[in-house]
């Protein structure tokens, strides 16, 4: 992967150009009354995905909120590492089609995220917060094209008697 040198803009810019829509998903129209801060928003039909997602966004939240930035930004890279590999894992079981391009993507993020600790460490505490920013707005696009590709393929992978259910299952109850 390619070493990236950020800035506020270029983290901005970075992630915003993570939104990719190769997938062929169509977003779901988001109501009037929905936000990005509603966490149900980022539901995709597939209730151990929508429970990682629900997670991300308590987060995510937090992240904005006062405290300890370092700590909860540690927090929301450990979540999201499980959160990209649990993905992963499901994707590779279940032999998902745009299983490659969905990797990048959370490649991605994770260096984003990995160079905003690393700047934050540095003293540039600005940085988390145009994380807490952007990244909603990113993982609003992600949520709504290839994760939610990816449940409905899931979902019709359980339906044609895939062992995946079994897996999905063990894990959550790990969690």
């Amino acid at each position: 992967m390619e070493n990236i040198a950020l800035t506020t803009k270029a983290v901005n810019s970075v992630i915003a150009s993570l939104v990719s829509p190769s997938t062929g998903a169509a977003p779901r129209a988001r109501a009037d009354n929905e936000t990005t801060a509603d966490p149900s928003y980022f539901a995709v039909g597939f209730s151990p995905m929508d429970a990682v997602h629900r997670e991300f966004h308590d987060l995510l939240g937090a992240l904005g909120e006062p405290g300890d930035q370092g700590e909860k930004l540690l927090a929301l890279h450990e979540h999201l590492l499980r959160h990209c590999g649990q993905e992963e894992r499901w994707m590779i079981d279940s032999e998902f089609a745009a299983c490659a391009g969905h990797i990048r993507e959370h490649e991605t993020l994770l260096e984003v995220v990995s160079e905003v600790r690393r700047r934050f460490d540095a003293g540039d505490s600005d940085i988390v917060q145009s994380l807490a920013d952007e990244l909603p707005r990113w993982f609003e696009q992600h949520a709504n094209t290839m994760d939610a590709a990816l449940a409905t393929h899931l979902g019709k992978f359980a339906q044609l008697g895939g062992s995946l259910e079994t897996r999905v299952a063990q894990e959550t109850a790990e969690a």
